[in-house]
């Protein structure tokens, strides 16, 4: 299957929908058992010979740990749990350990290519049909339905990993198809329980539920997991998929309704690829949404090209590149981790593999995106683990990435900005250091959202040293009315200016007025450095309390962001109100604690070794910091113990003043 080039002679369709009428509307097509494009997730399969041979041999490593590890059992008990207490990994952490462990024992196999063994597949496969639902408590509602107190396999609810799971398993029968002939009647079983668990709901009640055509990323994480399902259990390949008569038609409609999902997806999102989920949920919505459109590719292949060339698809696939800071780390605004789980935490959680950022890349014609990829590899392994089985399989038998060699050097732009996000990424690079900024406008009704509107995060050399936190464990609070009860969704833990100690609004209408402030060209010609950006941000909106303190006044408290060629940050809270406020402040959320020098300027660093940056606040404030001791599960696997709070104080403010801060690499 040729890729998309990067210029055609016909513009690319505006729709998924336009795309397959432009190629006459053929028929879907079952997936093949092994398909034209070796990298395309619906080839099910991979060749141990074209796998390096140290990532063969962790993977069979991997599988021999999962054999001998315990199997774990999602109880009735931790089910109910989630309703009486709010606690959803009581459930949920066997429910996805069984998962990993399944995926482990499922890639040892196909490492060693052995149909003679089992290993105890069947058995773990046996019992995650056994499982009365493969929906989680959290998400057990739908239509017709309310929250239930038990699930009930009668009517099951096709959510997030009722999908996933199906795909599990549809991925696991692809990839060991000797295996499957070896177990055929479990291997109805599979087929059976994806039809009736992920294929029927879809089929007879996509439209009625919640996520259907919504721009967020249940909708094509869904549909991408169930277009996988449908395209190898609907009219499989093989004789022993006993297909019924209307399968054909089935699967054609299952083809209808997602195409008309993902339409409203990518008509939804933002056009210019911001992702408005973060980073952390970009895994799951846009590079699911890719997913999903390759699929649509190789199940109606005379559309491939126009399906892979919309514009909005590869907008979509530079937003990793727009906020990452360096090594692991990313800006993280909304429900999302900085980095996945350092290693050693005893925490687990599923890795973004970077050949699906390549892969991604590539099929959508941008080899700037590629090289990105290829450069944060590194000498690293291709596939990072645990992922989900199907995504696993697609890197593993994509030979252009396991091939690739490095990528060194770094061609990103200095400076890129979303402006429907109203998102700014800029780098300086002074005297061999880094300099990396991340700020966002916005407002404060963006999915997973934190009150966090006029926003940064500062690396240096790749390590983050003023930080967003993220987000802790999920529990029954986190998507209901009490969601800002949760400190680390508050202003007052983020890296914005707060009056009177108040919150930013929940809401669209609390917005900030923002603009790209374009660096002017005789700076540079000036004895100060030059401006690589700017970004001025009016919050006069985003606070309730200023509709009292100055009512009806642009310009009652004003952001200014600007990074010099030198690296030095100002940041600069000005306010301008109606009568004198009680207090105004600047907080900022850092990494390790600061260390006051003799002339009254702090030492920030990401790491007690790591460079300095110096915070310089040029008598406009007095700072004061004091410890965050962190002790949620996955905040400690990202940050550690603690984080370090500082507050930058205006003294005694009046009804107009400022707080400047400049931030300068130490050299």
């Amino acid at each position: 299957m040729p890729h998309p080039s990067t210029t055609t002679s016909t513009p690319a369709s505006a729709s998924l929908r336009e795309a397959l009428d432009r190629a006459g509307a053929p028929a879907p097509r079952a997936l093949s058992a092994r398909a034209a494009d070796p990298g395309a997730p619906s080839a099910g399969w991979f060749d141990p010979a074209r796998v390096p041979a140290g990532l063969l041999a962790d993977l069979r490593a991997e599988a021999d740990a999962a054999r001998s590890a315990p199997w774990p059992a999602p109880t009735t008990a931790a089910w109910r749990a989630f309703q009486e207490s709010g606690d959803r990994q009581a459930y949920e952490r066997p429910y996805f350990a069984r998962r990993r462990l399944l995926t482990a024992i499922a890639l040892g196999l196909a490492a060693d290519d052995d149909p003679g063994r089992d290993d105890g597949l069947a058995a773990r496969v046996a019992s995650v049909l056994d499982e009365p639902t493969w929906c989680v408590p959290a998400h057990d509602s739908g239509p017709p339905l309310g929250v239930r107190e038990l699930p009930d396999p009668a009517a099951p609810v096709l959510d997030l990993f009722q999908a996933q799971t199906g795909a599990t398993l549809t991925a696991l029968l692809r990839l060991l198809p000797r295996w499957a002939s070896a177990h055929p009647d479990l291997a109805s079983r599979v087929r059976a329980g994806i039809r009736t668990r992920v294929l029927d709901p879809f089929r007879t009640e996509a439209r009625s539920y919640r996520w259907f055509a919504l721009p967020s990323n249940w909708n094509p994480w869904i549909v991408s997991n169930v277009l996988l399902c449908a395209g190898a259990v609907l009219t499989g390949p093989e004789p022993s998929d006993a297909a019924s008569p209307d399968d054909d038609t089935d699967l054609a409609a299952v083809v209808d309704l997602a195409v008309e999902s993902l339409d409203a997806y990518l008509g939804g999102v933002p056009q210019d690829g911001g992702c408005d989920e973060g980073v952390a949920y970009w895994w799951q919505s846009a590079a699911r949404a890719f997913e999903a459109v390759e699929l649509l590719a190789a199940l109606v292949p005379e559309a491939a090209d126009d399906l892979l060339a919309h514009p909005v698809l590869a907008a979509l696939a530079r937003y990793p590149r727009v906020v990452h800071l360096g090594g692991p780390w990313s800006a993280n605004f909304g429900d999302g981790a900085a980095r996945a789980p350092r290693p050693g935490s005893g925490l687990v959680r599923d890795a973004s593999p970077g050949g699906l950022f390549a892969r991604y890349a590539r099929r959508t014609g941008q080899p700037d995106l590629e090289r990105f990829a290829r450069r944060r590899r590194g000498d690293g392994t291709p596939l990072e683990r645990p992922t989900d089985l199907a995504r696993a399989v697609a890197v593993l038998g994509d030979v252009a990435w396991l091939e690739a060699p490095d990528a060194p050097g770094d061609d990103r732009p200095p400076v890129e900005y979303l402006p429907t996000l109203e998102l700014l990424s800029a780098t300086a690079r002074p005297d061999g250091h880094e300099v990396r900024l991340v700020a966002r406008g916005g407002h404060d009704d963006d999915p997973h959202n934190h009150l966090d509107v006029g926003s940064f995060v500062l690396a240096l050399d790749g390590e983050p040293v003023v930080v967003d936190v993220g987000v802790g464990t999920y529990t029954k609070d986190t998507f209901s009315d009490r969601r800002y009860e949760t400190w680390w969704t508050t202003s007052s833990f983020h890296a914005v200016p707060q009056v009177d100690g108040t919150e930013q609004g929940v809401g669209r209408r609390f917005a900030a007025r923002t603009g790209l402030v374009a660096p002017d060209p005789a700076d540079a010609a000036g004895p100060s450095p030059a401006t690589v950006a700017a970004l001025r941000l009016d919050l006069s909106d985003v606070y309730p309390v200023l509709a009292e303190l100055a009512p009806g006044r642009e310009g009652s408290l004003v952001r200014e962001l600007r990074l010099g060629s030198d690296g030095a940050l100002d940041v600069t809270d000005a306010w301008a109100l109606d009568a004198p406020p009680r207090d105004v402040r600047t907080h900022l959320l850092l990494r390790t604690e600061p260390v006051r020098c003799a002339d009254g300027r702090l030492e920030l660093r990401a790491t007690a070794e790591g460079p300095t940056l110096l915070l310089d606040v040029a008598g406009t404030a007095d700072a004061a910091w004091h410890a965050v001791e962190l002790d949620d599960p996955l905040l400690v696997a990202v940050w550690g113990d603690r984080l370090w709070r500082l507050a930058l104080v205006a003294s005694g403010p009046a009804a107009s003043g400022r707080i400047r801060a400049r931030l300068t690499p130490s050299r």
